[in-house]
């Protein structure tokens, strides 16, 4: 338990204080200004100022405190596997899937509320988009294609998007997460070394959940449940980490999340937000079960 708490080392100290003021600061910032949570303001001051702290504070670290270059953190593409990288379309998909098939065991098959339930039909499917259009839509007079050509269409919309556009965004977040503490507790045994970031990386979202990200009517008990979320994922994309011998590869899956996780909203209703949507519950069991699929494939180092 020890070397947990061996926090004693400047640069470790460093990341943390930096990493998290910025965060605290551009929340208090949305705070005190008024400015409503999933407004346009606030989504800029997360995307620009939130989620590239940890990359911000990598830098100082690295280059003022460790003297050392970026080269350690294995970011660059060109010494990456690619085919590593490429196998995120497969792990989104079975990440998905595994929602899914968590939120109709629990909703549609046990029956519990909280769970909610899947909708895969086409009727649901066109049900769901004239509600979330308030009606001003007839989607009756369009021809859509049936649900599991959207899903694909989608899963694959995520995965570009991973590789491109959210990928300038969560590569902020992934170069300190799966990069810098990567580096710092490689020598710890995989299990530690995944909960502990996750661990951090869950508190680390601490002020956006008290502002309403993701858990909305929880704010506070939203807090443990980010946490479990995020020790969850990071077994998966810790894996893809050491696959892909680059912080590309957890970056790409981490924006492909992002891009998919609309299709929740789209086949899935009635779910409370801590146990029935991506960052609750069932993600939680999501991105376990993923990381199962990957522990067969080849077991961690």
């Amino acid at each position: 338990m020890n070397k947990i708490f061996q926090l004693s080392n400047r640069p470790l100290l460093a990341y943390f204080l930096i990493s998290f003021s910025i965060v605290w600061l551009a929340t208090g910032i949305i705070y005190v200004s008024n400015i409503e949570y999933g407004s346009l303001p606030s989504t800029l001051i997360v995307a620009f100022i939130c989620m590239p702290a940890p990359a911000f504070a990598t830098f100082i670290v690295q280059k003022y405190i460790k003297n050392e270059s970026f080269k350690s953190l294995e970011i660059t593409y060109l010494n990456a596997n690619k085919r590593e990288l490429a196998m995120n379309l497969l792990w989104i998909t079975l990440f998905i899937t595994f929602f899914f098939l968590w939120v109709f065991i629990g909703g549609n098959l046990l029956q519990w509320e909280l769970m909610g339930n899947v909708d895969l039909s086409y009727a649901g499917m066109i049900e769901k988009l004239e509600g979330l259009t308030v009606y001003t839509i007839d989607f009756s007079d369009i021809k859509l294609p049936q649900p599991i050509i959207i899903i694909g269409i989608v899963i694959i919309i995520g995965f570009i998007s991973g590789c491109t556009f959210n990928l300038l965004f969560t590569l902020g977040e992934e170069i300190g997460w799966r990069g810098f503490l990567y580096n710092q507790w490689q020598h710890w045994g995989f299990h530690l070394r995944v909960i502990v970031t996750g661990t951090i990386w869950g508190f680390w979202h601490a002020p956006l959940i008290l502002l309403g990200h993701n858990y909305m009517n929880y704010p506070i008990i939203g807090i443990g449940m980010m946490v479990l979320f995020c020790v969850a994922l990071a077994y998966p994309m810790d894996w893809i980490r050491q696959q892909s011998k680059s912080v590309l590869g957890p970056s790409i899956f981490h924006g492909c999340i992002n891009a998919v996780a609309s299709l929740s909203i789209l086949f899935c209703s009635n779910g409370n937000e801590l146990i029935g949507s991506i960052p609750g519950l069932a993600g939680v069991l999501s991105g376990l079960s993923l990381f199962g699929v990957m522990f067969l494939i080849k077991k961690p180092a």
